[in-house]
C-alpha cells in the first residue's frame, strides 16, 4: 500500500499492477474503502479472468455499504519507485 487510495498489486499472472480507489462522497463527507478489502476483491476479478486482464480498467468494489470506484492500470516507474 503506498497511500489510502494508491495501491499496488503484484498478481503472479499478470504482474505489477497500480490501483487507485476513489473516495466516495456523502453529502459533506468523504468516506475511503479499506484497501485492504479492495486489493481481495481485484485479486478475485482477477483470478476469474479467462485471459490477460484490459488495462487500464474500471471497477465498482462494494465494500460493506460502500460501493467504491476503482481504477486499474499497468505499474509505471513512478509507481514502482514510490518511496514508503
Amino acid at each position: 500500500m503506498l497511500t489510502p487510495a494508491r495501491v499496488l498489486v503484484r498478481h503472479r499472472a499478470h504482474g505489477v499492477l497500480s490501483v487507485r480507489v476513489e473516495p466516495v462522497r456523502t453529502g459533506s463527507r468523504v468516506l475511503r474503502a479499506d484497501p485492504a478489502a479492495v486489493v481481495s476483491a481485484v485479486h478475485a476479478w482477477l483470478g476469474a479472468a479467462t485471459g490477460p486482464p484490459p488495462t487500464p480498467a474500471s471497477l465498482v468494489c462494494e465494500v460493506g455499504p460502500l460501493a467504491v470506484r476503482v481504477r486499474m492500470m499497468a505499474a509505471t516507474e513512478d509507481d514502482l519507485g514510490y518511496e514508503l
